[in-house]
């Protein structure tokens, strides 16, 4: 199990217990507190920690208690269970890894009055919303998360898609629309239904509007930490080889151009940057190279990625000697936002604070109490600069040489976000992939565009043919631009291999 382990000058704390004492409210009984005691077998300790949270193992609230070995938490909600740990930490402020968990249940008392939500955002008529902002109501007490109805509707009282969290220890519900909100619009959020512990329901819906910022934010580029931030465990005592990744959206189209990681002076070797979409497809890697000793580090991919509003992306890096930077419990109280970009809180997609232990790079699926291990991707809404290609240099098929000896034509259809030229094609050679090679360049109902042949080759990898400056086509006469503009049009790329065409570039009839 993936856990945090800072270097440690000190034994772990050996057990804690918890005694729950009732301090009801007299009306509506919905607080308690619970008095937690531990023991310490070494010396050495300057304070200690403690972490309590709604879920085994997953601690969204830590707490400095000092160095003092028992603490009375006092803001408890009736009838729920907490499960505890603690820490302990030395005078350089590095923590022990966790004591045994001690869970307990608060008891549950009756209560006929109806919860109420005692603060929101964005507030009721706001304006200049952010088109990534979450929707948040707070209850006066404990509620029943099943039983929360809450949604959010734009024009004609059309239903924004989103999903809905609610934490138990702020007693805030939380929805998040799966896409950014449009420009200059309004939006009428709605909560009802919610029952509190004892089942008494809400009295009435409560509806409020807002309406979001008359343009969208821009940057180029932007990054979702700023290059002052420094987690609060620089370098974890685990050596495994690990791929560490942070689940994140962006308000606004644009592009991801490359990843950044926080470095250990301890993480050293090679370290690979990768982008994937939440369900694991590999959109484009990088191998750091020329990093520092620690801090930031930052690598470009060769062809900047497209990413779309609103939708959820994983940035992450491989690092083959361990020692990366974590904090514990970063994402159980709330996302990370800055600017257009957003890391996720815990449950709007998943756990985050992802990883897979591998000995290369690969799609981290697994969490581990919402740690973050402050991985980042570089987003920019600017135009990028070309000339560029589908697949980066780096990029290797499957199977390198496939065992087919026929004349064939492969190709890609592919689109453009903009409107430019295409001056070439590439296509991956095995070595066993001899002869002429013809390049062609189509419409996606088979117009063929222009042709070139491929000139001096290398036995294997990546090949490049350049169009002519001065060819042209069309039907019977060679009148089409050797670059053809496209915004948004399907096209293919077709190459022969081995070629049964002529080995010249001429106009077809």
């Amino acid at each position: 199990m993936l856990r945090v382990r800072a270097a440690q000058t000190f034994s772990f704390i050996t057990r804690v217990c918890a005694v729950i004492v009732a301090a009801w409210l007299p009306a509506q009984a919905v607080a308690a507190q619970a008095t937690l005691s531990w023991d310490y077998a070494a010396s050495g300790a300057a304070g200690f920690a403690l972490y309590c949270g709604t879920a085994s193992r997953s601690y969204p609230t830590r707490i400095d208690v000092g160095n003092t070995t028992t603490y009375t938490i006092t803001t408890l909600v009736a009838g729920t269970t907490y499960y505890c740990a603690t820490t302990a930490y030395d005078a350089a402020r590095k923590e022990s890894g966790y004591s045994a968990e001690v869970s307990f249940s608060t008891p549950l008392a009756s209560s006929n009055t109806p919860p109420q939500i005692v603060s929101r955002t964005p507030l009721p008529f706001a304006t200049g919303v952010r088109a990534g902002a979450s929707v948040t109501a707070t209850f006066n007490e404990a509620v029943q998360q099943s039983t929360i109805a809450f949604t959010l509707r734009g024009p004609s009282n059309t239903v924004i898609p989103a999903t809905v969290t609610y934490d138990a220890l702020s007693l805030t519900a939380e929805l998040h629309p799966l896409a950014a909100l449009a420009a200059n619009t309004t939006y009428t959020a709605t909560l009802m239904s919610a029952k509190d512990l004892a089942g008494t329901a809400m009295s009435a819906a409560v509806s409020w509007t807002f309406t979001t910022a008359s343009s969208q934010l821009t940057c180029s580029p932007c990054t979702i930490w700023p290059a002052s931030a420094v987690p609060a465990v620089t370098t974890a005592a685990d050596t495994a080889s690990v791929e560490l990744g942070v689940k994140f959206r962006a308000d606004v189209n644009g592009w991801i151009t490359g990843i950044r990681f926080y470095k250990s002076n301890l993480n050293t070797g090679t370290h690979i940057g990768s982008l994937w979409t939440a369900g694991g497809t590999h959109l484009a890697s990088a191998t750091f190279g020329n990093e520092t000793a620690s801090g930031w580090q930052q690598v470009s991919f060769s062809t900047p990625v497209a990413v779309t509003a609103g939708t959820t992306y994983v940035a992450s890096y491989h690092t083959n000697g361990g020692h990366y930077s974590a904090s514990t419990g970063y994402f159980a109280s709330g996302s990370f936002d800055s600017g257009v970009l957003h890391a996720l809180k815990d449950g709007i997609d998943g756990g985050n604070g992802v990883y897979a232990y591998s000995t290369g790079a690969t799609f981290p699926t697994k969490s581990y109490q919402s740690t973050n291990y402050w991985v980042d991707a570089v987003f920019t809404t600017g135009q990028i600069s070309c000339p560029c290609t589908l697949w980066p240099p780096s990029a290797v098929p499957a199977i390198a040489s496939y065992p087919d000896g026929r004349p064939i034509e492969v190709g890609v259809r592919f689109r453009s976000d903009r409107a430019g030229q295409i001056t070439g094609i590439r296509f991956y050679k095995a070595p066993a992939n001899t002869g002429a090679h013809v390049a062609s360049l189509w419409t996606a109902s088979g117009t063929l565009l222009f042709r070139a042949t491929f000139g001096t080759e290398t036995a294997s990898g990546w090949q490049q043919v350049n169009f002519s400056t001065r060819s042209r086509y069309r039907r019977g006469a060679c009148m089409w631009p050797h670059t053809t503009a496209i915004a948004d049009t399907t096209l293919r790329i077709m190459t022969i291999s081995p070629s049964a065409a002529s080995t010249t570039a001429t106009c077809m009839p």
